[in-house]
């Protein structure tokens, strides 16, 4: 039983620093959230839309890009976003 309860203490340290450390991006470019309240489930929604680096610089405003739609499992832009609210890459 002792070594049971001295293992768990040893261990505790670990498990609390894996938890907090931070999320470092895995997303090249930005993501953007749009919100929009559903009709039908009367609750907020998000689109997230991935821009390439470089999209909003203005040596590139008449340049057309590619669409491809994806459904998102919240972490297909990043790894790290893993709520809608939170922002990425900022």
């Amino acid at each position: 039983m002792k070594t049971a309860i001295l293992l768990f203490l040893l261990w505790v340290p670990f498990i609390v620093s894996a938890q907090t450390l931070p999320c470092k991006s895995t997303s090249a470019g930005t993501i953007e959230l749009i919100g929009s309240t559903s009709r039908v489930f009367h609750n907020e929604r998000y689109l997230r839309v991935w821009l390439p680096p470089g999209y909003s610089d203005k040596a590139n405003a008449g340049k057309q890009y590619p669409a491809l739609y994806m459904m998102d499992g919240k972490t297909l832009f990043d790894s790290c976003a893993e709520r809608p609210t939170e922002a990425v890459g900022e």
